[in-house]
């Protein structure tokens, strides 16, 4: 994959509110489009866990992210790919997990659930999860190195928090390259 960057916390010229589900789903149409040229996502956080605007330092509060759109102020992102043969070929520029922290995502991607929990949300959904998880053998790629391993979860960071603010990868920076 073509490295091309991502902006976000600028300025567009259409916008929704969301959290990082919306987010992602907004990257996966970029990357399947090839992350065209000209082309900026703006981010009011309005999620639950809001994990990169966190690591973007994008602030939570409406008019305060609105201000920073209309300041303009745009960050190239890293993105990144992920393939297997459970989801295909996805891309991410937050955290891409698998195995029981990506059960949980799905778990905790319930309304009633985020209505009654709030940011608990991600821990109430793990308690759940975890009960009946059962550690899968992988077989992990990485930069062309093949391992085998059994694991209860893997996570890849480009930002720095995943479920609503665990710090899946304190130290990512998302602009790195």
């Amino acid at each position: 994959m073509p490295e091309r960057p991502l902006a976000s916390g600028a300025a567009a010229s259409s916008w929704w509110p969301g959290g990082d589900g919306t987010v992602n789903e907004a990257v996966q149409g970029l990357g399947s489009a090839g992350f065209p040229d000209g082309v900026t996502l703006a981010l009011l956080p309005t999620g639950t866990g809001n994990d990169l605007a966190r690591t973007l330092a994008v602030p939570t509060d409406p008019e305060e992210a609105v201000e920073t759109m209309r300041a303009g102020r745009v960050r190239s992102l890293d993105a990144a790919r992920v393939r297997s043969e459970e989801v295909g070929e996805r891309f991410f520029v937050n955290v891409a997990v698998g195995g029981v922290g990506a059960k949980v995502s799905e778990a905790a991607d319930d309304e009633r659930l985020k209505d009654r929990w709030g940011r608990l949300t991600y821990s109430r959904a793990f308690f759940e999860v975890a009960r009946g998880f059962d550690a899968p053998k992988l077989k992990l790629t990485v930069d062309g190195e093949e391992r085998r391993i059994q694991a209860v979860n893997v996570a890849v960071g480009n930002c720095r928090y995943a479920g609503g603010g665990w710090p899946a990868a304190p130290r990512a920076n998302p602009e790195d390259g």
